[in-house]
């Protein structure tokens, strides 16, 4: 609510505010409006970048309260399932033991009235909203930002007003997309899914130092090129500053090594790994995989054609 109040006031007075331009002393010469003018317009950026920054501050209260409404929905799909289906003891092959939605259902519109309490609908719902007037002002707030003259700062406005007007859709989306990782096995799964993908992003984004390219068989050329980005950059972390030939086929091997341990995690036939599978779709494994199909290389490329085999096979 203060930052609410902060852009509104900033935004919409219209009164000299304390970035305004000072008055010319008493003895000034009138010949001196180019300076302040120059003066005016920088100071006219700063202003802008203020009020971009306040935009960046809204973005992330908001973001909070998307992620606050993801915990709340989870918490009364608890509270409902629990009530619905309360907890028994595992049998003795500790499996649980089966439910008989026969017998049982969970209360939908209760669900429903619960979960419209955090998009304005009820009392409950003012904690929410980033201002005193149930989000108007910070409606006028962003459409007077539109009519700025400054790119980034409309770009800013804009994406805040289409969230704004989006926030079921936003929240169904992301809801959709909360996996629970229930057991120890699904953190450790969520681990070395999340480091062999950035490790995997970082082979990709650095794929034109290790992968053969068309036309790359002047090797005068690609050695004097090596030798030249080893001296402009002599750290060598992830070592693929070293020239073609023993260390790039390593990259290969190294890239071919993590597509194969995503595609065992997926399984196959009728081991088919689903809770894994979605996993890795929540963790945007597809789009490293699109990413990867994009590199260029040597269409006579044996070991890049068999990467791309494993890759097209994890898709």
């Amino acid at each position: 609510q203060g930052v609410g109040h902060m852009m509104s006031t900033m935004v919409l007075s219209r009164k000299q505010s304390v970035f305004g331009a000072p008055s010319l002393p008493a003895g000034a010469s009138a010949a001196e409006p180019l300076d302040r003018s120059k003066f005016e317009e920088n100071e006219d950026i700063v202003v802008m970048e203020t009020k971009l920054k306040i935009l960046e501050i809204l973005q992330f209260i908001l973001n909070v309260r998307l992620d606050y409404r993801i915990s709340y929905l989870l918490s009364v799909f608890k509270k409902e399932f629990v009530e619905v289906f309360p907890m028994q003891d595992s049998g003795a092959d500790g499996t649980a033991p089966a439910f008989d939605s026969t017998t049982a259902n969970m209360n939908l519109d209760r669900i429903g009235e619960q979960a419209e309490a955090m998009f304005g609908v009820g009392k409950t719902s003012s904690m929410l909203e980033v201002d005193d007037e149930g989000g108007r002002m910070f409606l006028r707030v962003l459409i007077h930002l539109t009519m700025h003259d400054y790119a980034p700062l409309v770009s800013g406005a804009l994406q805040l007003l289409f969230k704004h007007f989006s926030q079921r859709q936003e929240a169904m989306h992301t809801f959709k997309q909360v996996q629970l990782l229930i057991s120890a096995q699904d953190v450790e799964n969520y681990k070395v899914i999340k480091s062999e993908l950035d490790r995997l992003r970082t082979m990709v984004e650095k794929s034109e130092l290790w992968v053969d390219k068309k036309g790359s068989g002047k090797g005068e050329e690609v050695e004097a090129g090596a030798a030249k980005d080893k001296k402009e950059r002599p750290t060598d972390e992830e070592g693929f500053l070293h020239p073609p030939g023993e260390k790039s086929s390593e990259n290969y091997q190294i890239v071919k090594g993590i597509l194969e341990r995503l595609n065992k995690m997926c399984g196959v036939g009728e081991q088919m790994r689903k809770k894994q599978q979605r996993l890795l779709k929540n963790m945007d494994a597809h789009k490293v995989m699109l990413d990867l199909l994009q590199i260029p290389y040597d269409k006579g490329d044996a070991k890049m054609m068999e990467i791309l085999r494993y890759t097209h096979q994890f898709l």
